[in-house]
């Protein structure tokens, strides 16, 4: 399956799914299934929140992540590559420590390994 679409909560189209869940709903995305012709809609919702242990602050804070650019952003490119980024041609993201994430407040552009 094919990950065509994702919605963060409170866009257009995730308002019933947001009034089910509140907070805790995350985003909802949209895959098709070209083998079957179907289309699925599915969502990430948080199911436990714990306070992170300092030792898990810092392996969080070291590991590197993908994060996804579009094309035509070569200024922000520049950016990723002066704090360290790699390009990972396979799988077309750049790969970027995840405090240097947090640094260039890039959060939102982190790809989950599913998609």
């Amino acid at each position: 399956m094919k990950t065509k679409r994702i919605l963060q909560a409170g866009q257009p189209g995730t308002k019933k799914l947001v009034d089910r869940y509140g907070d805790n709903l995350i985003c909802v995305r949209h895959r098709y299934d070209e083998q079957k012709k179907m289309v699925h809609k599915t969502i990430e919702i948080i199911i436990e929140s714990r306070l992170l242990l300092e030792n898990e602050k810092k392996i969080l804070e070291h590991k590197s992540v993908d994060i996804r650019v579009g094309y035509n952003e070569v200024e922000l490119r520049s950016r990723i590559k002066e704090y360290g980024g790699r390009w990972e041609p396979q799988r077309k993201v750049w790969q970027l420590p995840f405090e240097k994430v947090k640094e260039l407040d890039l959060l939102n552009r982190i790809v989950d390994d599913e998609s």
